[in-house]
């Protein structure tokens, strides 16, 4: 039997889900005011060599550029590990990203390390890092390329 205190830490995990799941489709669907609206106001979001970002206004301005950069992404999630402790929690995510870069299709996975908050009664981001595991030209693959130039 599930006592109360299981079911409601079963609970905030699938409301983390859901959260990881709007920003997943806020972000193939190249909307930055629905994506930074997932995030907390003081925020991090670290992409590694794409950048480190402190706030909402850096996560949404960072986002534009990206969504001028990358015509398309496809985020598909996989093994998410959520950690529930009261008002916070911890997320990692195993993530492949289908995308086009300029003229470039390209195959992308990396893993998310996530935390959460809770705020007024609804889960939000309040850390976000990203790590690149490959970022490659489709016609190459990750073995001959593992990490794509982004450079112009």
């Amino acid at each position: 039997m599930t006592s109360v205190v299981e079911s409601s830490v079963l609970l905030d995990i699938e409301r983390i889900k859901q959260l990881k799941a709007r920003y997943c489709y806020a972000v193939d669907q190249r909307d930055p005011q629905a994506v930074t609206e997932l995030f907390i106001e003081n925020a991090c979001a670290d992409f590694g060599p794409m950048g480190v970002l402190h706030n909402q206004s850096e996560i949404a301005q960072f986002f534009v550029g990206i969504f001028s950069m990358a015509s398309l992404t496809v985020h598909m999630l996989h093994n998410p590990v959520i950690d529930v402790h009261g008002d916070t929690a911890t997320g990692k995510w195993y993530a492949e990203i289908p995308t086009t870069l300029g003229p470039t299709a390209a195959w992308q996975a990396g893993r998310y390390d996530d935390e959460y908050v809770r705020v007024n009664g609804e889960w939000k981001i309040s850390k976000q890092v990203y790590t690149f595991i490959y970022l490659t030209p489709y016609d190459e693959g990750w073995a001959k390329t593992r990490i794509m130039n982004l450079a112009p």
